[in-house]
């Protein structure tokens, strides 16, 4: 068995099994008056592991990473394959309602994250805007790359309607 300690209302847990079914190491972050969803995840070629979802308020990823967000703002994060330990954590996102729905790790261990965000949302210097201001979803597929440790470009749709994706493969 295992145990992990959470913080209230829904959290994040990211967890991992040996071959065998045996709990190896099991992490979570959040907070206690906020939901907070690890939505997708993916592994580099080093085991480690790559969770993206969304958080809201002062998120402590393990010792290593405090996330703070005013709205409800999407995330990456990564527990190191070694220590089973949060080991990176950063948030993207706007004024209103963002969310990492799914992401994917390429052959050089970069990025690619989708999800959807409402009116405007940021990636370091890139931002997005759906266009006319509504509460319509709006997707996003956005690149970080992990040797500079900086997103390098993000994409998103506009129009009306909600436009939600779901995974990625690349």
């Amino acid at each position: 068995s295992i145990l992990v300690q959470t913080q209230g209302e829904g959290d994040i847990l990211i967890a991992k099994l040996s071959k065998t079914g045996s709990w190896e190491w099991a992490v979570s972050a959040g907070t206690a008056i906020y939901y907070d969803e690890c939505r997708g995840v993916a592994v580099d070629s080093y085991d480690n592991v790559y969770g993206t979802g969304y958080i809201r308020g002062d998120v402590q990823f393990g010792n290593t990473s405090q996330v703070n967000t005013t709205g409800y703002d999407g995330y990456i994060a990564r527990v190191n394959a070694t220590t089973g330990e949060f080991d990176m954590a950063m948030r993207f996102g706007g004024f209103d309602v963002d969310v990492g729905w799914d992401l994917a790790v390429d052959n050089y261990d970069n990025l690619y994250v989708t999800g959807f965000f409402q009116n405007i949302t940021e990636f370091d210097a890139v931002q997005l805007s759906s266009g006319n201001p509504s509460d319509n979803a709006k997707f996003f597929l956005a690149y970080y790359n992990t040797t500079s440790l900086g997103w390098e470009w993000a994409t998103g749709s506009r129009g009306n309607g909600n436009a939600v994706p779901y995974q990625i493969i690349v």
